[in-house]
């Protein structure tokens, strides 16, 4: 009896023995899958890491060139700014050269023309009673200044001018003529009737602004006597 129970004791013994090493074998299995398993993991993502690293090193450096080209072409563009205030600058000079040059090219043209005009009546009247004398024959017009249709003289520019009419009466009647300016009467001739043939003639000495006028017109009397070479003149000229 106490031998079956040796026998017993015995068997128990050794298979749990048999249990513990297969457990602890099977334990030290797993873990060895494990390390294998983490091993295989870390190959596959080393090269992965070392490609996002080096992507991430690219892009920063990529990053630092794109900063870098920012920033001259900032200064770029600030230089550029400056040349182009420069040449405004400079071309604001340029044309206030050029038409202060222009106005003085200008005014030495003008101040060289010279200003004069003579005019006449070819036909005699011997009923006029107008109120300005026109003379229509032109024989010189320096500066464009008289009016063969109206019959009156613009000054083109200031100035002093000089001014003189000469008329001839008709037929025993009197005429009475004034050098006007601007509407104001300045001097008077007269032609008395006392012959067929009388002259009255003046002259006056006027400052002009540009752009006044000045004309003869009929004051009392009536009609003229000309010639075909004009005897009735009215001239004038800058001085």
């Amino acid at each position: 009896m106490l031998s079956r129970l040796i026998l017993v004791f015995l068997f128990v013994v050794q298979t749990n023995s048999l249990s513990v090493l297969t457990d602890e074998k099977s334990q030290a299995t797993k873990t060895d899958g494990e390390t294998v398993l983490i091993r295989k993991r870390s190959n596959q993502e080393t090269p992965i890491r070392m490609a996002l690293d080096r992507k991430v090193n690219e892009l920063v450096q990529s990053m630092a060139k794109m900063k870098k080209e920012m920033a001259t072409n900032s200064k770029q563009l600030q230089d550029a700014k400056k040349e182009i205030a420069a040449l405004k600058n400079e071309n604001s000079t340029f044309k206030a050269e050029w038409h202060v040059q222009s106005n003085v090219a200008t005014f030495l043209s003008v101040k060289d023309t010279p200003v004069g005009f003579t005019a006449g009546i070819t036909s005699y009247n011997s009923t006029w009673q107008g109120d300005i004398l026109v003379f229509p024959h032109v024989i010189t017009n320096k500066g464009q200044g008289y009016s063969s249709s109206s019959g009156k003289f613009t000054a083109p520019r200031d100035g002093t001018y000089v001014f003189t009419v000469v008329v001839v009466s008709y037929d025993y009647k009197y005429l009475t003529l004034d050098i006007v300016h601007d509407g104001v009467s300045k001097v008077g001739t007269y032609s008395p009737g006392s012959s067929s043939r009388q002259t009255g003639t003046n002259l006056v000495v006027l400052e002009l602004d540009r752009g006044d006028a000045v004309w003869v017109k009929r004051s009392a009397g009536q009609s003229y006597y000309t010639h075909p070479v004009p005897y009735t003149t009215f001239s004038g000229f800058l001085l």
